[in-house]
């Protein structure tokens, strides 16, 4: 017994979690008794095939003795099996327990959301979204109710308002364009008038000397 326990050493991996790394060490430990079994069935087997050729031979001795081999193996397959069947046992309840556990971490996430949503949807905020489309509904029948007591045709009167609208964007952009190609008259610089204004004054001061000289 002691030799099978000794199978089902640990993992030293450490990345995994704990209940992750529970169910890697008992299919190791699974997949190794399962290995011990068959080793054991073939020793049970070629024991007994011995003592049946002892037998044969005429060494009853040796025949009883290679026997009670084969007796022992089965003994000793016949425990690992127990051991076999308490491994499959807690592979079984460590893989369900966890999927309650996964179940229940689920539920309690959606349970978190719809309480989320619920608040988000309360009573408050429906009555205020029926609110304002009982008013657009209201004020969409008055309009109605208006161009029905009038005699107005609803359909005709948004085709001219819609016209009308088209004609004031078009008087519009007509007027950006005028704007747009108008040119500024240029603006003589302060610096270019005084400059002639100059050049006049010191013309008619030449022109008074030379009188002044043939005089």
């Amino acid at each position: 017994m002691g030799l099978i326990l000794s199978f089902c050493s640990k993992s030293q991996t450490q990345t995994l979690e704990r209940n992750e790394q529970a169910i890697i060490d008992c299919k190791i430990c699974r997949d190794k008794i399962k290995s011990y079994i068959k080793t054991l069935e073939k020793q049970e087997r070629v024991k007994k095939e011995q003592a049946k050729q002892e037998l044969k031979n005429g060494n009853r001795d040796k025949a009883k003795r290679f026997l009670n081999q084969s007796k022992i193996y089965g003994e000793q397959i016949r425990v690992a099996y127990g051991q076999l069947d308490m491994i499959i046992d807690q592979i079984i309840q460590i893989e369900s327990a966890q999927m309650k556990k996964d179940a229940l971490h689920v539920l309690k996430q959606g349970n978190a959301l719809l309480k989320k949503l619920n608040e988000e949807v309360n009573i408050e905020k429906w009555e205020k979204i029926s609110d304002d489309i009982n008013e657009m509904k209201q004020h969409q029948d008055e309009i109605s109710q208006f161009f029905n007591n009038n005699r107005i045709d609803e359909d005709k009167f948004n085709d001219d308002l819609n016209k009308e609208l088209e004609e004031l964007e078009r008087i519009q952009n007509q007027s950006d364009n005028t704007n747009d190609n108008l040119e500024l008259p240029e603006v003589k610089c302060k610096k270019d008038v005084s400059s002639k204004n100059n050049s006049k004054i010191n013309q008619e001061f030449k022109s008074s000397k030379n009188k002044i000289i043939d005089n």
